[in-house]
């Protein structure tokens, strides 16, 4: 889960050196975080703060996650309603009981984040980390004879560390947190939090059967209880759901879903954030599942239930809209995700500002569906400008720096930019390796990537080199037969097919192929390029039929994979119209070549040897028809772009138009 809105302004206001200009009140404090968490604007907010904000993020980044802690404390101020909202369905003491823990919580926490005032701290920032531990010693001091709200600020606590990301630090507080709630005379629905919470720990980190045995028993204890909250339940519901999407259990979470959101729904209402969550959640599975009416279905629930629960322009709507996009996008309608993504911008701009980190997430995820539109020139200047600008807010990870630099290096090479995408690999291959190692996997998929330029301009051995080195580390770093190492597979067998290695080219590709076992979906993208690399070499290898059916295949599944006009249908189209011509079927060779050329140019300019290679082989096509004269007209247009490149492969393509 993530932060949601811009606290940056808030814990400036919360901290200021000067009384005056902080917050009057505690109330005046509880009422912005309650509108940053509605994804409302803030009253801390103002023009004038945003260069001081960026400019304590760089200097401080440590302490600005103590905000964290600030909107913390207001969510426990908040329990105060959430326990009177139970009033209804319990009885007058208990209640009471409920209304006076929830408020002793906020008192507690409010204490804990006056460690974080410039009067107590002298001026000094303080880090998330300092602030959690002053508040555990706190609670060691002030409430070990209290274990329910021993109990309940200790899962405040391990929940605040989550969402920093100290998985650790938060098992440890939740542990902490569960036992103190073992006793009797503790309400069922603090252990369920402490319970719900260290099954979110372990969705975060890959623990997904640990995951649903806490929440299973979550489930079970509210199950046992007089009068469960609705809201543990379906928070329960949740955690078990996210679970079984980790462990890749579609019919599960399907299933799971489907049993229990009419009910939550109903007991909660359509505007319930427990409730869109879990419609959100399907709409992804159904999306992985290609069935996109359906998923299209629930998104909307999701996206209604956020509105009516959080307001139009709330972020929680924006990321909907940004889940929704992905769906859109895998279904091929690259308007509406661009739409989508549109509308989600201006929401995250309006409320939490461009230089959020979750607002450049969202501008990234629109700049790939413009690039997906074949729109590179249009997306170029606009990551570039990304990049610099979330460099100089310092509000870009490694992870985000490294993805940014291979999408840039990907613009020039679509754009034939062979010698600028290298430059921009380099540096997404210095990101990957300075923050993950020599041997990790992020710098193995930068070095594959890099194969690509190097193979188009004829660098063969630094392409060789450079997939070799990539597949090694993918070998130590990722499963057996990863996509990511099947992509690596196909892109060697073109480039040892190149050299001429054909039996080399056909067991690379081979392996590429064999690595889309039935644990990876028919639509994964790289299925059809493996699916062509290996009809390639089955081709050189004079394996004539295996390869038109492998080219077919490819064909097929890169329909499914990419919008018809997509340049990846370039590769599977062109291996297909190559088998084509060696059996000597012309006529349904020009056809396919005719479509290549469309998918291809544009984006790809003129020269590309992408191009060139896909006319080379119409006019080859024209000349199998009879039809001389287009293929020798075709042929003295190609033949000087050819000789200006003056490569290897320029030469062979030039002696094809002979």
């Amino acid at each position: 889960r993530q932060l949601r809105g811009d606290v940056d302004a808030i814990v400036l206001k919360a901290v200021e050196a000067d009384p005056a200009r902080r917050y009057a009140s505690a109330a005046a404090f509880a009422d912005d975080v309650e509108r940053l968490l509605d994804g409302r604007p803030v009253r801390a907010r103002a023009p004038t703060r945003w260069y001081r904000a960026r400019k304590f993020v760089l200097r401080h980044k440590g302490g600005v996650a103590t905000t964290v802690a600030l909107v913390l404390a207001v969510l426990a101020s908040l329990g105060l309603a959430l326990w009177q909202a139970r009033i209804a369905h319990t009885h007058a003491a208990i209640a009471q009981a409920h209304a006076n823990r929830a408020d002793a919580v906020r008192q507690f926490m409010v204490g804990v984040f006056e460690n974080a005032s410039p009067d107590v701290r002298g001026g000094q920032p303080i880090t998330a980390q300092e602030l959690l531990a002053k508040g555990e010693k706190q609670v060691d001091s002030g409430l070990r004879d209290e274990p329910a709200l021993e109990a309940d600020v200790l899962t405040l606590l391990g929940q605040l560390d989550i969402e920093i990301g100290e998985f650790d630090e938060a098992r440890r507080l939740l542990g902490r947190a569960l036992e103190a709630s073992a006793g009797r005379g503790v309400p069922t629905e603090v252990r369920v939090r402490a319970l719900t919470g260290m099954a979110l720990i372990e969705v975060e980190t890959n623990a997904y059967d640990a995951a649903l045995g806490h929440a299973r028993q979550a489930l079970s204890l509210l199950g046992q209880a007089a009068l469960p909250d609705a809201a543990d339940v379906a928070n329960a519901h949740q955690m078990i759901a996210q679970a079984l999407i980790g462990k890749g259990d579609r019919k599960g979470v399907e299933a799971m879903l489907r049993a229990n959101l009419a009910g939550d729904e109903a007991a909660l209402g359509r505007a319930s954030e427990y409730v869109a969550d879990q419609w959100l959640q399907l709409g992804d599975e159904l999306g992985e599942q290609g069935r996109y009416d359906e998923a299209e279905r629930a998104f909307r629930n999701a996206i209604e239930g956020y509105r009516l629960g959080f307001g139009e322009s709330s972020n929680r709507v924006a990321h909907a809209l940004n889940e929704y996009s992905n769906m859109l996008e895998d279904k091929g309608d690259l308007a509406g995700a661009e739409a989508a993504l549109r509308r989600a911008l201006a929401i995250r701009e309006a409320t939490v500002g461009a230089n959020n980190h979750d607002t450049m997430t969202v501008e990234a995820n629109l700049l790939y569906v413009i690039e997906a539109a074949g729109r590179y020139a249009e997306a170029l200047p606009q990551r570039l400008a990304l990049l610099a600008r979330g460099t100089e807010a310092g509000a870009l990870h490694d992870r985000d720096q490294m993805v940014l630099w291979n999408a840039i290096a990907r613009d020039y090479q679509e754009q034939g930019r062979f010698d600028d995408a290298l430059r921009a690999y380099a540096k997404a291959l210095d990101v990957a390796t300075r923050s993950q190692g020599e041997r990790s996997s992020w710098r193995a998929g930068a070095l594959s990537r890099m194969s690509v330029p190097y193979r188009l301009t004829d660098r063969l051995g630094d392409a060789e080199a450079a997939l070799r080195e990539s597949l090694s580390i993918f070998a130590d770093s990722e499963p057996a037969g990863s996509p990511n190492s099947a992509l690596a597979h196909a892109e060697l067998g073109w480039v040892l097919l190149r050299e001429h290695r054909v039996a080399e080219a056909l067991a690379e590709s081979e392996r590429a192929v064999a690595a889309f076992g039935p644990d990876i979906g028919a639509g994964h993208p790289y299925r059809p390029m493996a699916l062509a690399a290996f009809s390639d070499a089955q081709r050189a290898n004079g394996a004539l039929a295996e390869a038109l059916a492998t080219a077919t295949s490819a064909v097929d599944y890169a329909r499914r994979a990419f919008p018809r006009a997509h340049p990846a249908l370039g590769a599977p189209l062109f291996a297909l119209a190559e088998a084509q011509l060696a059996l000597a079927a012309a006529k349904a060779a020009e056809r396919t070549l005719r479509e290549a050329l469309a998918v291809r140019s544009p984006p790809y300019p003129a020269d590309d040897p992408r191009v060139l290679e896909v006319e080379a082989a119409l006019a080859a096509a024209l000349r199998g028809q009879g039809r001389h004269g287009e293929a020798a007209a075709l042929a003295a247009e190609v033949r000087p772009l050819l000789r200006a490149s003056a490569s290897p492969y320029a030469r062979a393509l030039e002696a094809r138009l002979q």
